[in-house]
């Protein structure tokens, strides 16, 4: 057996690669229906945040294929005629019924990777001819038990590894997709708060999480930082804080506002970064604004630009309705500009705490 485990490679690569689809969870659960509609900038009801995923698997459409699953038939009939108007599209809308408790399929569902066949320890990169697409599936708890039942999210993984016939490899540790981001050339960043909480693995350590996500992921380097943004009802997730745009080129969010609860947290996860081009010296740390709508410092919400989507030839942002919108959307056209920059008003999405990055899900080439 040893001999066969040696003989696995795993390997992550980054968002901004191709990409085969993009994977969501359309929403049905009545929590919904209790969402406060400040300005009139959507109308009331499950409907309104139904309309924001039809107005999001549009613009997917545009780039690439979009796969959609559904917690039961009933709901997908709900809707038939609405998945049949998108079907002259350049790409493809596949449906599929799968059950699921709620939305946030970047952090229950499948993390898609690639395993060598014949691994070469002498080449980092990966060589596609040479190695297949894998489904890992680690353990969900609703961020440590905070918004049960989470049953059949925690099944989603498998289901889909089924579904699409892909291999499966199971993990018993806790882990979402949010909590962790990552390059090409097996680096990736997470924050203490978060994987290391007691509410996810009991006592784990920064060498055990190391261990495990080198085994599982393939990676090579793990950057910490302490803590994520105020607010996040996550604990911390890395995909609100900072993620890799590149190998070399990290995207953090950043305040100047000295009253926001995020002003230390995001001057401490600065100089954290900083510590690190010494082993990375062509490591660049580019700040990224944090939204301030109205009532943010008052808010329970983790607003965040870095909360963004990757797609084939475009980057989506999300937007609210605030004066920072125009600025971030600027530094993403900046940033890339072979790509096409959308923003998304997302001010209804993020009153249950999540935004866009938090509720895709991609799957690689």
């Amino acid at each position: 057996m040893d001999g066969l485990k040696n003989e696995l490679k795993f390997s992550l690569p980054g968002e901004w690669e191709q990409q085969a689809a993009i994977w969501l969870a359309f929403p049905h659960n009545d929590y919904w229906l209790g969402i406060d509609f400040d300005k009139n900038l959507f109308h009331s009801g499950l409907a309104a945040i139904q309309d924001f995923y039809f107005k999001l698997i549009d613009i997917c459409l545009d780039f690439q294929n979009v796969k959609l699953i559904f917690n039961d038939e009933s709901l997908m009939m709900s809707v038939i005629d609405k998945l049949a108007s998108f079907s002259n599209e350049k790409f493809k809308l596949e449906s599929l019924v799968i059950a699921n408790n709620d939305v946030w399929i970047r952090d229950y569902g499948p993390i898609f990777l690639y395993q060598s066949l014949v691994p070469d320890s002498q080449n980092k990169s990966v060589n596609l001819e040479n190695s297949k697409k894998v489904i890992a599936d680690f353990v969900f708890n609703a961020y440590g038990g905070k918004f049960p039942p989470f049953d059949k999210d925690n099944a989603v993984p498998g289901a889909i590894a089924l579904n699409q016939a892909l291999p499966f490899h199971a993990y018993f540790q806790i882990l979402e997709g949010g909590a962790i981001d990552y390059s090409s050339d097996s680096k990736l960043i997470t924050t203490r708060e978060c994987v290391l909480n007691s509410n996810r693995n009991q006592d784990f350590t920064e060498y055990e999480f190391e261990l495990m996500v080198e085994d599982a992921l393939g990676v090579e380097e793990v950057l910490w930082l302490d803590q994520g943004l105020a607010n996040d009802h996550t604990d911390g997730h890395v995909d609100n804080t900072a993620r890799f745009i590149a190998n070399n080129k990290i995207l953090l969010s950043c305040t100047e506002n000295q009253q926001s609860l995020n002003y230390s947290i995001s001057q401490k996860n600065y100089k954290q970064l900083l510590r690190y081009k010494d082993k990375f010296p062509e490591l660049e740390i580019i700040k990224m604004p944090i939204p301030e709508p109205e009532g943010f410092l008052e808010s329970e919400l983790a607003y965040s630009y870095v909360n963004f989507i990757f797609l084939n030839g475009a980057i989506v942002v999300p937007t609210y309705n605030c004066e920072q919108d125009s600025l971030a959307l600027e530094i993403f056209q900046e940033l890339f500009p072979e790509r096409k920059v959308i923003g998304l008003d997302s001010s209804l999405l993020i009153q249950e705490g999540g935004s866009l990055h938090c509720i895709s899900k991609q799957e690689i080439l």
